[in-house]
């Protein structure tokens, strides 16, 4: 069982299979021949699939039912994510390694290696305890409120003196 990644410019080399999207759909064939997928086919299909194209679109592009598709492209189908996703990790794990990428660097460290935005690595064996003392002080607790009797509340006049009358 051989896994092929995709090259770099196989997405700009698909375009060409699906330019004739125009085309009258085919009618379906009842002659007792089955479906025969080719290389190029099953190359459109990997594609397509690694960048996430919806399977009834995959089938239009090709001319075909999207059973047909599932059922003669199921390997494609199954490992064109995975086989971008190993492209994207691999580039990544470049990026990261050269010194030139302090992003991808750091995006590796804290994806991959558990580093926190503070610089420190994640503990795995934190303990209810000991996560405490990781975390940020608590504020203090507001001052309590002061209750005064209204009897004791003083009324003020526009000029800011004490009004007697109240």
């Amino acid at each position: 069982m051989e896994t092929t990644l995709l090259a770099t410019n196989d997405i700009a080399d698909f375009i060409v299979p699906i330019a004739d999207l125009t085309a009258e759909p085919a009618r379906k064939k009842r002659s007792g021949r089955s479906f025969q997928p080719t290389e190029e086919q099953r190359r459109t299909v990997t594609v397509m699939g690694s960048v996430g194209v919806r399977h009834s679109d995959i089938a239009l592009a090709l001319n075909i039912d999207p059973k047909t598709l599932r059922k003669h492209f199921r390997r494609e189908l199954d490992t064109a994510a995975i086989s971008a996703n190993v492209r994207v990790t691999q580039s990544l794990f470049a990026m990261a390694t050269s010194r030139r990428n302090s992003a991808a660097s750091i995006f590796w460290a804290k994806t991959r290696c558990g580093f926190r935005s503070t610089g420190s690595p994640c503990d795995n064996d934190i303990t209810p305890k000991s996560a405490a003392a990781h975390s940020s002080p608590k504020p203090p607790d507001p001052a309590p409120a002061v209750r005064v009797p209204l009897s004791e509340l003083v009324a003020y006049n526009n000029d800011g003196e004490p009004n007697v009358e109240a």
